[in-house]
């Protein structure tokens, strides 16, 4: 078997485990919070989480094991490396404002930063995604399963 087929099976295999891992643990170790009602219980996203994973790793591992020998990969240039880090510490800013200013502020902000990160140059599509995406997550856990999210200063 050839370097690249490896490093796919490895990869997929990665996946698989993260998804098994969060499946049978994480959703154990979630409890109801105390004055917090709601419909749905805690355990219900790590659950869908670790669904997602685990078919995604499954497609990686049947697209690894039905196509043919690959290339070697090609190390990320200087520019993919830097977006890399700027995500990351994008990431860092997010987890330090979300308990300060909450889920939609934080997420609000974030939004912006990633789609000016990942090439968006709009400044509408860029705003439409900041309101949206947000909005949209708000809604699902809010409204559709009336789980609770951190609120903020602003809201």
């Amino acid at each position: 078997m050839n370097r690249p087929r490896v490093r796919s099976l490895m990869e997929a295999g990665v996946v698989l485990l993260i998804g098994a891992t969060i499946l049978f643990l994480i959703p154990s170790q979630v409890e109801k919070p105390l004055g917090v009602e709601s419909r749905t219980p805690p355990s219900f996203l790590p659950r869908v989480i670790s669904v997602c994973l685990l078919l995604t790793g499954g497609g990686m591992l049947l697209r690894a094991l039905s196509r043919p020998s690959l290339s070697p990969p090609v190390p990320p240039a200087k520019e993919g490396l830097a977006r890399i880090l700027l995500s990351v510490g994008l990431l860092a800013l997010y987890a330090f404002l979300f308990p300060r200013l909450g889920f939609v502020v934080s997420s609000f902000l974030a939004m912006g930063g990633f789609a000016y990160l990942f090439g968006a140059r709009s400044r509408a599509k860029i705003l439409l995604s900041m309101v949206l995406v947000p909005l949209g997550a708000w809604l699902f856990f809010e409204v559709l399963f009336t789980i609770p999210l951190p609120r903020g200063v602003l809201f």
